[in-house]
């Protein structure tokens, strides 16, 4: 698509296409863009196969495609389970491990749903989604 400047995006989308709604909130300094679409029956696809429907699986984290645990990762999960206030200076001091290596490993343990931070860093306390 050719750049047509900053800002004009919006526009020009409401201009070619009837079926969007646009809600400007100056108070609260918020806009909403509502883009309807066709249903699938509604189209006229020479071949169907183009559209793909994708399924997400958020009710069993353990079982969506990524790489097993690590030995470490299970670790820190077994850790953090039996104290969830574990700080990262003290998981340094069990695990013999540098705190990069640690903070590293827990934020691909979140990524993947398997554990969650509730609360602030000082007083909050680990969540393990099992």
């Amino acid at each position: 698509m050719p750049y047509h400047g900053l800002g004009s995006g919006i526009k020009r989308a409401l201009t070619d296409w009837s079926q969007i709604d646009f809600h400007d909130d100056h108070d609260g300094c918020l806009f909403t863009v509502t883009i309807h679409r066709k249903s699938t029956a509604a189209l006229e696809l020479k071949d169907i196969s183009v559209l793909k429907v994708h399924e997400k699986d958020y009710s069993a984290p353990l079982k969506r495609k990524f790489a097993p645990l690590t030995d470490f990762q299970v670790q820190l999960l077994d850790y953090i389970s039996v104290t969830p206030g574990i700080s990262y200076d003290r998981l340094v001091e069990l695990t013999q491990k540098d705190r990069t290596t640690i903070m590293r490993n827990i934020s691909k343990l979140k990524d993947v749903g398997i554990l969650k931070r509730i609360g602030s860093r000082k007083t909050g306390h680990w969540v393990v989604i099992s």
